[in-house]
């Protein structure tokens, strides 16, 4: 019998859409949903210089060779 309860929280668990998720406290489990906030997404403005271009790689280059250097 405990595995059919099992198959239910289970299948709750799956049908949670995008944004819920399940919060336990004190043996008791909620279901909480978080507001999608509208996030303003655009790329950095391109160089019109191709010397700031190389510039840029150097710099992305040496900070990726500190990291795993």
């Amino acid at each position: 019998m405990p595995e059919l309860v099992v198959n239910i929280q289970a299948d709750r668990f799956f049908r949670l859409k995008p944004g819920e998720f399940v919060a336990f406290a004190d043996g008791k489990e909620k279901r909480v949903q978080f507001k999608k906030h509208d996030i303003d997404k655009a790329l950095p403005p391109l160089p019109e210089n191709p010397v700031d271009i190389d510039a840029g790689f150097l710099r992305i280059r040496a900070e990726v060779r500190k990291l795993f250097g």
